[in-house]
């Protein structure tokens, strides 16, 4: 691997508390310190190498460890698994050699991972926006299958793309890849700043179109995660004047438009929330979150990189498997309601 130009140097972020910190509950976000320090990225090319359909490269056969989100605790198995598992099962494919293919998803960017695309994905694509015309970017089938994919990529000034169908891996003379410009549930203020911007003005936002100031996303199309007394978190929720949505409901420059719009947004840990990316500063988000969670604080993060204020709420979780964060939640309604009252205050 060669580092072809630094994307980002290495920083360190400080970032500041809920605005509803609980006694004790620090722990849970970082602090007493709340820093972060996110570490350098690059623009990388690799040569002669194997990338599968879940975005893993392989180098000699060997996985490239940088670039995966996540994997087994032992490394080694994972390596020893999933390569025999990718040229077992699945089909080779070969490039041309003399194009420059950009690999812009990873294992975790689909097509369960939705929310990871936008937030490990899309902030990285943005910061070669100006230069993608030069290359051929790969992405999976799935891409193709999901039209909210379709409708974020026609943001970006792709010129050619090549698709690496389902169960196979291509091999690749020239490939790029930046690595992620902070870890996955880190951001940088600046790459999500421009990031935002950058879809405020491709999709043409404005303050001529609202969907209501006050949003509650619904989970109740999801596959998984649900608050099991949602009907009374909403009924409860309309005597504050907010209206309950789907997102799965929308396009994405719906969905962009709401975020936008939305000066108090609540809704359940899960992908509806990425599109705190979309919301002003200065607006408020309000997470419910499973009770005693440390680790997964990238909403969180999100909203302080965008500087949109955040209020969370821990609930009793009723957990369904220990892996993919598979549980339900239910709402303590008068927690809500104390939680709920010092959101509004605050704009």
């Amino acid at each position: 691997m060669n580092i072809i130009k630094k994307i980002y140097p290495s920083a360190l972020i400080k970032r500041k508390p809920p605005l509803n910190l609980q006694q004790g509950d620090d722990i849970y976000f970082g602090g007493p310190k709340y820093e972060c320090l996110i570490p350098e990225s690059n623009l990388c090319k690799f040569t002669d190498v194997l990338v599968t359909y879940n975005g893993v490269i392989l180098d000699n056969f060997i996985p490239q460890k940088e670039f995966i989100i996540c994997y087994e605790n032992d490394f080694k198995k994972y390596w020893l698994k999933y390569v025999l598992s990718t040229i077992i099962r699945n089909k080779k494919k070969k490039l041309k050699k003399s194009k420059n293919y950009l690999l812009i998803f990873d294992n975790y960017s689909g097509p369960q991972g939705f929310a990871h695309w936008i937030s490990d994905g899309l902030t990285r694509l943005v910061e070669l926006d100006y230069q993608l015309s030069d290359y051929t970017i790969l992405i999976p089938q799935y891409f193709n299958e999901e039209p909210l994919y379709g409708q974020i990529l026609s943001c970006f000034n792709l010129k050619e793309v090549e698709v690496i169908p389902k169960d196979h891996y291509v091999k690749i003379k020239n490939l790029f890849v930046s690595n992620h410009i902070a870890r996955t549930g880190d951001y940088l203020p600046h790459n999500v700043i421009k990031l935002r911007k950058h879809f405020w003005e491709k999709l043409e936002i404005n303050n001529k179109k609202g969907f209501g100031e006050k949003i509650y996303i619904s989970r109740k199309k999801a596959s998984r995660r649900f608050v099991t007394n949602e009907n009374l978190v909403e009924e409860f929720l309309k005597q504050y004047g907010f209206i309950a949505i789907c997102m799965e409901d929308y396009t994405f420059k719906q969905q962009v438009e709401i975020a936008y719009h939305s000066k108090h947004l609540i809704s359940i840990h899960g992908g509806a929330l990425t599109n705190i990316l979309f919301m002003q500063s200065g607006s408020t988000v309000l997470e419910f979150r499973k009770e005693f969670d440390g680790e997964n604080c990238l909403y969180y993060s999100l909203a302080d990189a965008l500087s949109v204020n955040y209020f969370y709420q821990f609930c009793k979780a009723d957990n369904k498997s220990q892996t993919g964060n598979n549980f339900d939640l239910t709402v303590n309604l008068n927690e809500l309601q104390i939680n709920l009252e010092l959101m509004l205050k605050n704009i």
